[in-house]
Parts: structure tokens; C-alpha cells; sequence
């Protein structure tokens, strides 16, 4: 017989709510059909081609093979590589490159919510925990991250960040879990380097805190710790680094950020009227938090701790960052620029606030009750961005091997143009003289092409240049020169022009890693073994990340 009264019981109608409330915003990948926002067929896209680079063999995938009419578009070369890696698998097994974009994002808001209620817990009660959870999670901006912006990637290191949180709170007064650490950050970089920059000063604030006495030596392993994980993403960071003149990205950087800031008075607004524009900012909770704990701080039972002010004084400082008052700061100091979009910021303010409010209950506990009270009220009103709603800017559209929006330019060669007219050339164009193509092949990371010259001519070959292609005639390498200057009204820019003589030629040109991509490899390879081998001479390696067991704090 079912005993009523156990599923009856406070804190079991309070596991099926709270669980309830956290999954409500899932509903939506359920309905038949997709919906498009900003982002999403890009990544739809670009997991497709991922996946195609590596049935060909490329591994890592340097090169979109199809995009662009196979023009050997360099996108993944410093791109995010997680999702499309993970993304693969799903496509091994027949699934639809749409559907795997779905999947990933249900599979992120799982990683997000899970990963922020386990680090919360260990600072807080799982009532507590659960309340700064919700907080976190109902925010319009995040809403905004999945059903208009699509930020697949954005939004899947936001979940690693989460974990890399928990794993570093977990081990409270105990040793630095060094090694789970620097393998949640590898992941980290891989999926997008922007979050791991802008969630390193909370790392720092969690690992100074986690440490106590030993806050010292934490921060020094936590330093460790983001050194393996940069080692493990070698084969991503050192292109990105010293490669990225070789590309435009760079020259749009500024346009960027001085059309992404986000006023203040949008910011700290009421979101009562939802628009396309007032997605992008914090929830009522979290506004009415971050202005209240200026006063509730300062005055309870004890003075806070020295790191709820820090807490208080970092998202005061994002937000700061994400006016156009920072303008000056974005336009002058480099690391920022990193971020490209100011209003990512709203990520590490959306956990830091949530951190701000189990402090404001600890320091004030008549708080939890209008706690609640405000959190109903911001999942009330953001209700709104749990959907599909159309955007204003152009969306991203998949036809003819062609992705517009976010992807065109921005990954192009200098000297380079990427167009729809680039799908409609031919393999090889005759630029002057008179020759004949015999034969001309494309596949992924190769073009050959056999021509017959009966006067003097420049052909033109479909291959868009940068550092790694090489050119051979005839089985004899010669150089391709760069940058490439066009000679000739029907020739296209960015595409390299080879002169030649009278004769029969075999003309190839054949993609290998550059040295600096060999070291990458080498380095992230070699990384990889030693971690695997040290985690395998481990007995229990849950013990670096205990879920189940860990200090529990009493509720407040």
C-alpha cells in the first residue's frame, strides 16, 4: 500500500516544487517543429560541419568543408570546439543537426541549474540553496541566451563555470581539487574562452573564501589549476593567440562593443513591459537586491564578512562595465575587449547576486520569507522570456552552404571576401590567356586540379588562403604569396592567382597544421595522458568531487 503521507511530507512537496518551477522552462523543446532565433542555425550549422571535418579525418577540425561552396573556410580553427564535438556524437547516430542543438541546450540549463544549487548548497540550506538557485535561473537574460540570441556555447561554459564553482566550494579547509579543477576549465576554454575570463574573478572571490587560513596557497593552486586547463585547450589557445592577425575578427572588435552596451536605466528597470531589448537585463530579484544590499549590508545581527562586500562591490563593478559610461575602459584596456559584448556581463552578475542573497539571509533572517516573496515575483515576470519571441535584427538563415549573421567576416582571411557569389565559382577560373581544366577535385583539406595552357594565363583556384594550406605544381612546392592582391577585373578577392606558362600542369594545394598548431597538439595531447593517467591511479576518483557527501551547513 502507498503511504500517502510520505510523499505528503514539507520537505518532499518542497523537492517536487522546487524541482517542478527549475524544469518548467524545458516545456518549450517539447512542441513539435523549431523555432529560430539569432544564433541557433549557425550552430546547427557549424556542428554539421564539424562533424563532416571529422569523418574526412581532420582531427581537430581546422577547416568547415562545405561552407562557402567548399572554399576550405578556416571556422573552427580558433572557434569553439566542445559543443560541435559533443554535437558530433548526436549526429553519428542519425539525429538532425537542429535536433542536436536542442539537446545541447536542454542538456546546459540541466548542467547550469544542477551545477549552481550544489554550489549554493554548500555555502547555504537546500532551502536557501534552492531560493538562489531559482534566482539565478529566472533571469531574463539567460532566457534571452536560449530562445532569442541561441548562444549555445555562451550559455554551456556558463554551466561549466557553475561545477568549476562547486568543485571549489566543496573542499572547504580541505586540499585544492587542483586536477578536476584544471579539466573543468579545459572544457571551459574549449567551449568559449569569453566566459573563462569574465568568470575568473569569481573563481578567485569562491577560492579565496573556500581556502580560510589557507587562502594563500588555494589561489595558487587554483593558478595551477587554470594551467592545465589552458595545456589541455593548447591546440585552440596558441592559433587564437598568435594567429588571429592572419584574420578580420579583430577589425570588428570595437564595432561590437560600442553597439552592444546596455543603458542603466534598462538595467535597474521594472521588465512589466517585455521587449526584444529588455531581455537583455537582470530580474526584478536581482535589481531590487543589488540596490538593497548597499543598506542591508552594512546593518544586521554582525557586520558581513569582508567578502559579501566584495561580492557586493564585483557586480556593482560589472554592471558598471556594461553602460556606455565604460565606454573609455572597453576602447582602451585589451583584456576587456575579450569580452567583445558588454552585456555578457549579466552572467557573472546574475551568480553573484545569487551568492548576495543566501549572505543577506544569513545576516538578516527574517529575509527569507520576502525573499520568496520577491522570487515568485520575478519568475511571474519572467514568464515572458520563457518563449520564442521574435527578433528585430536579421536572422540567421542556412541555404546554399551559407550561413549570413554572426559567422560572415568574422573567422574571414584579410584580403578575403565571403559572399553568396563566392558559392557560385567554379573550382578554377581562367583570369587571362588561354588554358583548359581537365580535371578539377575539392574535398576537405585538398584541391587539385589538372590544367592544359596553350598561352601564357593566370587561373584563379577556390581556396580561401591562410596559414597552413601549401601549393605545389607538379608535385614541386612553390610559395603562395600573401597578402593576395587582385590583377585582374573578374578576379576575386581573398583567392590566391597562379601564373603559368605554357605546358600541362597538376596545380594542388593540400592543408597540413602549421608549426604553432603542431605545438599546440603536442601540448594538449601530452596534457591529457598525464591527467588521465594521474585520475586512474586513483582509487576513488569521486573523492575530488564529493555530490552525495560534503559539510552541511545548518540552516539559518
Amino acid at each position: 500500500m502507498i503511504n500517502i503521507r510520505k510523499y505528503l511530507h514539507p520537505a518532499t512537496l518542497f523537492a517536487i516544487t522546487f524541482i517542478t518551477a527549475l524544469v518548467f522552462p524545458l516545456y518549450q523543446f517539447i512542441h513539435s517543429g523549431d523555432f529560430l532565433t539569432h544564433d541557433r542555425a549557425v550552430h546547427a550549422f557549424r556542428t554539421s560541419e564539424y562533424y563532416s571535418a571529422l569523418v574526412a579525418g581532420h582531427i581537430p577540425p581546422r577547416l568547415a568543408p562545405y561552407f562557402l561552396g567548399g572554399s576550405g573556410y578556416p571556422l573552427f580553427l580558433m572557434n569553439y570546439q566542445l559543443p560541435y564535438l559533443v554535437g558530433s556524437a548526436f549526429l553519428a547516430i542519425g539525429l538532425s543537426a537542429e535536433i542536436t542543438v536542442r539537446i545541447l541546450t536542454v542538456f546546459s540549463y540541466i548542467l547550469y541549474a544542477a551545477g549552481g544549487f550544489l554550489f549554493f548548497k554548500t555555502i547555504a540550506s537546500r532551502k536557501i540553496a534552492a531560493l538562489a538557485t531559482l534566482n539565478l535561473v529566472y533571469t531574463p537574460y539567460l532566457f534571452a541566451n536560449i530562445f532569442i540570441r541561441g548562444a549555445l556555447p555562451e550559455f554551456m561554459a556558463s554551466a561549466i563555470l557553475m561545477w568549476i564553482l562547486y568543485a571549489i566550494s566543496s573542499h572547504k579547509q580541505k586540499n585544492f581539487p587542483t586536477l578536476v579543477v584544471g579539466c573543468l576549465l579545459g572544457l571551459q576554454l574549449l567551449t568559449q574562452t569569453t566566459v573563462a575570463l569574465i568568470g575568473l574573478p569569481l573563481v578567485i572571490m569562491v577560492t579565496s573564501l573556500s581556502g580560510g587560513k589557507r587562502w594563500l596557497s588555494w589561489c595558487a593552486s587554483a593558478m595551477f589549476a587554470y594551467a592545465i586547463g589552458g595545456l589541455l585547450a593548447s591546440f585552440i589557445l596558441i592559433p587564437a593567440v598568435f594567429e588571429r592577425h592572419y584574420f578580420q575578427f579583430d577589425t570588428q572588435t570595437h564595432t561590437f562593443i560600442n553597439n552592444h552596451f546596455i543603458p542603466l536605466t534598462q538595467l535597474i528597470k521594472l521588465p512589466f513591459f517585455h521587449t526584444t531589448d529588455s531581455a537583455l537585463e537582470l530580474s526584478f530579484t536581482q535589481t531590487f537586491l543589488m540596490i538593497a544590499s548597499l543598506v542591508l549590508l552594512p546593518f544586521g545581527r554582525k557586520l558581513a564578512s569582508f567578502w559579501a562586500f566584495g561580492l557586493l562591490a564585483l557586480s556593482w563593478c560589472f554592471l558598471y562595465l556594461i553602460t556606455p559610461q565604460a565606454g573609455f575602459l572597453w576602447n582602451n584596456v585589451s583584456i576587456i575587449q575579450a569580452v567583445v559584448f558588454p552585456w555578457r556581463l549579466l552572467t557573472p552578475i546574475s551568480i553573484t547576486v545569487s551568492i548576495l542573497l543566501i549572505y543577506l539571509i544569513k545576516l538578516h533572517r527574517r529575509l527569507f520569507v520576502p525573499a520568496v516573496v520577491l522570487t515568485l515575483m520575478s519568475m511571474f515576470l519572467t514568464r515572458h522570456f520563457i518563449k520564442p519571441v521574435e527578433f528585430s535584427a536579421q536572422f540567421v538563415q542556412i541555404s546554399d552552404q551559407y550561413v549570413t549573421g554572426t559567422t560572415d567576416g568574422v573567422f574571414t582571411p584579410i584580403g578575403a571576401r565571403t559572399d553568396k557569389t563566392l558559392i557560385t565559382l567554379p573550382s578554377v577560373r581562367i583570369l587571362s590567356g588561354r588554358a583548359q581544366v581537365l580535371q578539377n577535385e575539392q574535398s576537405v583539406g585538398r584541391w587539385i586540379a589538372r590544367v592544359i595552357v596553350d598561352e601564357a594565363a593566370t587561373v584563379q583556384a577556390k581556396v580561401l588562403y591562410f596559414p597552413g594550406w601549401r601549393f605545389f605544381v607538379n608535385g614541386h612546392e612553390q610559395l603562395i604569396p600573401y597578402p593576395i592582391v587582385t590583377h585582374y577585373p573578374n578576379s576575386y578577392p581573398g583567392l590566391p592567382e597562379i601564373g603559368l606558362s605554357t605546358g600541362v600542369y597538376t596545380l594542388e594545394f593540400r592543408y597540413v597544421e602549421t608549426t604553432l598548431r603542431k605545438v599546440g597538439n603536442i601540448l594538449s595531447l601530452s596534457t591529457f595522458l598525464m591527467l588521465s593517467i594521474c585520475l586512474l591511479k586513483k582509487s576513488k576518483i569521486l573523492k575530488f568531487m564529493p555530490i552525495c557527501r560534503g559539510r552541511r551547513n545548518r540552516e539559518t
